[in-house]
């Protein structure tokens, strides 16, 4: 199961747009919310902010980790003078459909960021992986990742492909 989410992840945050009519729908999304990826890219290996080996292509092979480097922008944070600190409270929810759309995955919530700081964020980055199975069938898969900003109570999807060879 664990696996499942993890590939599902992957494959929704990382991989390459899936065609124009999806980054329309994207660029619409961003300008109505403000929420946006800053950053989404496949990538080897994570160090750290900012510090990662790009893959480019999206193309991993099956017995392979494959990470998925972001940062996600135009949240809001709210101050509460009793607590002296910012609010945040972004959600990543992420679905994996096979080529022709059938369902794979589908998990609310896999990231929960609430955060409460001195300072008003800019932008969050994280990263996630997940180690393609040596069974995984060849094959190009759809990912599709829903981001709310709950202080702000906003969201926007963005969908990519993955292709395992």
């Amino acid at each position: 199961m664990k696996l499942a989410w993890y590939l599902l992840c992957f494959v929704l945050l990382a991989s390459p747009a899936i065609g124009a009519e999806e980054e329309e729908v994207d660029q619409l999304e961003e300008k109505e919310t403000g929420l946006r990826f800053i950053e989404v890219q496949w990538a080897n290996e994570v160090h750290g902010y900012q510090d990662y080996e790009p893959n480019p292509k999206g193309l991993f092979q099956r017995g392979e980790r494959a990470y998925v480097y972001m940062e996600v922008a135009g949240f809001e944070s709210r101050y509460d003078e009793e607590k002296e600190a910012y609010h945040t409270d972004v959600t990543i929810d992420v679905r994996l459909r096979s080529r022709i759309g059938i369902p794979l995955f589908s998990e609310n919530n896999m990231v929960d960021y609430v955060h409460w700081d001195s300072f008003q964020p800019n932008s969050l980055w994280f990263y996630i992986w997940v180690d393609i199975p040596g069974w995984a069938p060849r094959s190009t898969y759809q990912a599709e990742v829903t981001v709310r900003d709950r202080v702000g109570e906003t969201e926007f999807k963005k969908a990519r492909a993955l292709d395992v060879q």
